[in-house]
């Protein structure tokens, strides 16, 4: 008696999340329900004249929508539910009406994709400021790729306004919408990224007054014992480089660039 649990023991704290072995460890202490928080349900808007829907042929101008694919996938991976809208076209009225559509779901948290510069066709801010009862809270923060991100608030819902690349969505997620996913699932508010100490395999520019994240591949040095991470360059528009990828170098916003064989963090994808 005794050996396994004994008497008042904490066998579960409180944020963390069940794993498979969890639910059987309950199972054996004939414990069949638990309180838990509920998954958030993240609503997903891409935005865009030029999109269509993956499995059409393209014309002239046109491109394959794959900002709803993979940001359902990140929510799905942060274990939220992800409910994809399909795509709106630029224009303002559609674009509100589609927003309230995914508000009234209801959703705790809304991610449109596209729009989020300052061109003329780029109506995310305008949307997201004329919305009942909604607070732009930031458009534009100091990263790149990332910089025309948005993060509105209508009541207790969050409200992003992605890139429409797809690169620098994926960079805006990690580091702003997957640490708020973790703390409305009740976990702890952070990426929740594995992060390692990597040496740079070349010179890496930057520039002063941002943050650099910077897709890298991952090797071994030759002796096993340090990391070494080499630059995977290309537009943030771009597929191939989001394949090669294994995780984002840090560059402070205080330090222009680095040199090669010069330690750097990189945070490291699921």
């Amino acid at each position: 008696t005794g050996e396994d649990f004994s008497q008042n023991t904490i066998v579960l704290r409180k944020g963390q999340r069940l794993r498979p072995q969890d639910l059987g460890v309950l199972a054996g202490l004939g414990i069949t329900e638990a309180t838990v928080v509920k998954q958030p349900v993240v609503a997903i808007i891409s935005t865009g004249d030029e999109l269509v829907e993956p499995g059409q042929t393209l014309s002239p101008g046109k491109i394959r929508d794959i900002n709803s694919t993979t940001l359902a996938a990140l929510v799905r991976e942060c274990g939220c539910i992800p409910i994809t809208m399909g795509i709106i076209k630029d224009d303002l009225d559609t674009m509100q009406r589609a927003c309230q559509k995914a508000l009234d779901i209801p959703s705790d948290m809304l991610l449109l994709s596209g729009g989020s510069s300052v061109g003329k066709r780029d109506f995310t801010l305008k949307v997201l400021e004329e919305i009942e009862n909604t607070k732009v809270l930031a458009h534009g923060v100091s990263i790149k790729p990332g910089k025309p991100t948005i993060l509105a608030r209508k009541d207790n819902t969050a409200l992003f306004g992605l890139p429409g690349h797809v690169g620098s969505a994926i960079v805006v997620f990690y580091l702003f919408v997957r640490p708020l996913l973790r703390k409305l699932s009740g976990e702890e508010c952070s990426t929740g990224l594995q992060t390692i100490t990597a040496i740079t395999t070349e010179q890496i520019p930057s520039t002063i007054g941002r943050e650099d994240y910077i897709r890298v591949t991952i090797a071994k040095d030759e002796d096993r014992s340090s990391y070494r991470a080499t630059p995977v360059y290309g537009k943030s528009g771009l597929l191939n480089p989001l394949i090669k990828a294994e995780g984002l170098l840090v560059i402070g916003r205080d330090v222009e660039g680095l040199d090669k064989d010069e330690q750097a963090e990189v945070l490291l994808f699921p």
